[in-house]
């Protein structure tokens, strides 16, 4: 897999001598921001679902890039399939203006 990142990516000798690197991108692009959007949800901030929809979009363009780079993978397809329903229920709950969290 590092072959492929070496060779499809910018600067290989510094960012894909390992997944180290790639593993740092993928908590601050899709985890940290999950985290950030739950516990959005969780306190009922008013901008919680816009976060949620942010996270979707941004987990779509990562596998994006995962396809481009590896080709189809059932993981990342699966995880695709989350960022669209992610996206679709913050789209769904914006457009009724549901409170977050109903109790």
């Amino acid at each position: 897999m590092l072959d492929l990142l070496r060779a499809k990516m910018p600067w290989p000798d510094v960012f894909f001598k390992d997944f180290i690197p790639s593993g740092f991108a993928l908590l601050a692009v899709n985890g940290l921001p999950q985290i950030l959007a739950a516990l959005m949800l969780f306190k009922n901030h008013r901008l919680a679902y816009w976060t949620c929809l942010a996270c979707g979009i941004i987990l779509m363009l990562w596998i994006a890039l995962e396809w481009w780079i590896w080709g189809f993978v059932a993981l990342s397809n699966i995880f695709f399939v989350l960022g669209v329903v992610e996206v679709v229920c913050a789209c769904l709950n914006l457009r009724i203006g549901r409170k977050v969290i109903p109790f």
